[in-house]
């Protein structure tokens, strides 16, 4: 019984540190391949001022509202004349 046992941790131990080794290198790559497409995005489509706005509340409300369009990757800014910029990709 006891013998049994250790064959089974034994052959546990084996599998994880299997799984282990061959997750890291992919997710690795993943990673990397990833962080070149967004690269590859940026470049491609830049960031577009998409309204002016009085307030930051009402500019994170437009924004918000906006999420339809250009997706849940925007923001606010202040602008040199006292509001608020919507920046967004679309």
């Amino acid at each position: 019984m006891i013998r049994r046992i250790g064959i089974v941790l034994g052959s546990v131990a084996l599998t994880a540190g299997a799984l282990a080794l061959t997750a890291t290198p992919s997710a690795a790559a993943a990673s990397t391949a990833e962080a070149a497409a967004v690269k590859a995005a940026a470049a491609e489509w830049p960031w577009i001022v998409h309204g002016y706005y009085p307030t930051e509340e009402s500019c994170k409300a437009a924004g918000t509202a906006g999420e339809v369009l250009w997706g849940k990757v925007w923001w606010c800014s202040p602008h040199s004349s006292g509001g608020y910029a919507l920046w967004a990709r679309i």
